[in-house]
């Protein structure tokens, strides 16, 4: 039997479903219909990952303060909105780390507001 704790997100989603449907990935939806679904918190969290780099995990960790279980999950559903995309990192310990940046499709979008 597996252990739930170490399957991925889309893992649990391909295994079990999942009914609710703000967790559900929203790929083809607009950005701005996307947004509607995160809260205050998972705004904040993307206003801090910049645009045109990666952040690694430890870093949103010490900016938001939030601890890495936590953290990983918020994120977690932000790349299944395609709001962000990640990379895992070569860092060792007890379970995997990642760097995070803006999808390519959510920094077109979020630069075409900026310049408007």
């Amino acid at each position: 039997m597996v252990n739930p704790a170490t399957l991925t997100i889309r893992e649990m989603v391909d295994k079990h479903g999942i009914r609710e449907e703000r967790l559900r990935p929203q790929p083809l939806r607009s950005f701005p219909d996307r947004l509607q679904y995160i809260g205050p918190d998972q705004q904040q969290l993307l206003a801090r990952i910049p645009g045109d780099a990666q952040i690694s995990q430890g870093e949103l960790e010490d900016k938001a303060g939030y601890p890495p279980n936590v953290l990983y999950w918020r994120l977690e559903q932000l790349d299944l909105m395609g709001l962000v995309v990640k990379h895992q990192t070569d860092e060792g310990g007890e379970y995997p780390r990642y760097e995070y940046q803006l999808s390519p499709a959510y920094a077109r979008y979020f630069e075409g507001l900026r310049a408007q």
